[in-house]
């Protein structure tokens, strides 16, 4: 079994402020303040859409799937997402069970009614402070996931047509997609 949690660890604590650079964008004030919020590594990728540490290659950032504060509350990042910032569109899982980065989001956003912020790549979630969830795996039911979410605001009009199109059958009631508005 892996302990995701160790390899996480390990990975992270060789990641240094000179590999913000690959982070383009991302505030390193979120990167630095707390628990690691993400790792390092050289990767090997499988076609089933997960991936290997490797000893050597191009390096991938590595993020947790687990809320922001996992560190602090089970131990627990669920899963692991890989990404090359050269392509940061292209995304691999580690064990290929995680569905939603950042999933307690979803739940602030049911209690508090307020909308939810979903991010076409785990890049741009770092950029955005960690705000909202980004959609690691479109086999997810997100009827189930986005269900009792009222508002859905999505970082492009193409991630918002996709959700739309996966939502269109929720039944009773159906999200609204809103437009992001213009930084």
């Amino acid at each position: 079994m892996i302990d995701l949690l160790a390899e996480f660890a390990e990975q992270a604590a060789t990641a240094t402020r000179r590999d913000d650079a690959m982070l383009d964008g991302v505030d390193h004030g979120f990167l630095w303040s707390g628990p690691s919020r993400y790792a390092v590594s050289p990767i090997e990728t499988s076609r089933d859409g997960t991936y290997e540490p490797a000893e050597s290659g191009e390096l991938a950032i590595i993020v947790p799937l687990a809320p922001l504060d996992f560190w602090h509350v089970d131990n627990d990042p669920m899963d692991l997402v890989a990404f090359r910032p050269s392509r940061p569109e292209k995304w691999w899982l580690r064990l290929g069970v995680g569905q939603l980065l950042n999933p307690d989001a979803v739940l602030r956003a049911e209690i508090t009614r307020q909308p939810i912020e979903v991010w076409s790549t785990p890049l741009r979630w770092l950029q955005s402070g960690g705000r909202g969830i980004v959609i690691v795996d479109w086999r997810a039911n997100l009827r189930f996931h986005l269900g009792g979410v009222a508002r859905i605001v999505p970082d492009s009009a193409a991630l918002g047509d996709l959700i739309g199109r996966r939502c269109r059958n929720f039944g009773t009631r159906t999200p609204e997609i809103a437009a992001r508005r213009a930084a």
